[in-house]
């Protein structure tokens, strides 16, 4: 509960440089979303993409608690230490790095880049497509490490905002350890972030870490 409330502290910190505008390389990785438009062209509805997969590619029902999108990555964090508490440490260093003053901000969807990093495992049609949501950089002076369009995160609510924090703090993890695309990424933060991790035995979550984490052993 107290690293909770620190969080949440910090993530108000963090809310006061939302508006800035800093620019940055046109290169990075980043999580998607896929947004669902009415007939006048405004979001109807948006769900992280990697839940989107998880729920028709994957057959997994999210299920992390907490009535907060911070108290959303506690709660993953420590189902995490379970299996893995040296990861999920690891992990939590990430996040807090995040939520540091200036190190995310907010903008306008035309100034968020499509990033192709992404295979898709269940494309989305008719008024949907996938969007880029967010995009994060390189550790460059005081730019700022991840981007977010702030039109759909309005409308992906506390359980894609925590899933977000979740895919990119998973993301900065592999690329330190070589990850040039998502896919894995998407497969762990699903598992992880679904009703179906708590029931894993430890071989069975070490099966599945090295198969889609670089961190773990996978190619």
């Amino acid at each position: 509960m107290k690293k909770t409330m620190v969080l949440l502290i910090l993530f108000a910190a963090l809310g006061a440089d939302a508006e800035q505008e800093r620019g940055g390389s046109r290169e990075g990785h980043g999580g998607d979303a896929v947004v669902c438009l009415n007939a006048q062209g405004a979001i109807e509805s948006a769900e992280l993409f990697d839940y989107y997969e998880a729920r028709l590619g994957r057959d997994l029902t999210i299920d992390l608690s907490g009535d907060s999108f911070v108290s959303k990555i506690q709660s993953a964090i420590d189902r995490l230490r379970v299996l893995d508490p040296e990861y999920a440490s690891r992990l939590f260093g990430h996040f807090k790095r995040f939520l540091r003053p200036g190190s995310v901000v907010f903008k306008a969807r035309a100034d968020i880049p499509e990033i192709d990093d992404a295979t898709t495992l269940v494309s989305p049609s008719g008024a949907c497509a996938k969007i880029q949501l967010a995009v994060q950089r390189a550790e460059s002076g005081d730019a700022p490490l991840l981007e977010i369009d702030r039109e759909i995160w309005s409308a992906i609510g506390i359980d894609g905002r925590g899933g977000l924090f979740l895919h990119e703090i998973v993301y900065r993890d592999e690329i330190g350890f070589g990850a040039a695309n998502s896919d894995g990424v998407r497969a762990f933060v699903a598992l992880l972030a679904s009703d179906r991790f708590a029931g894993l035995t430890a071989d069975e979550y070490a099966r599945f870490a090295r198969t889609n984490l670089r961190s773990h052993g996978s190619q």
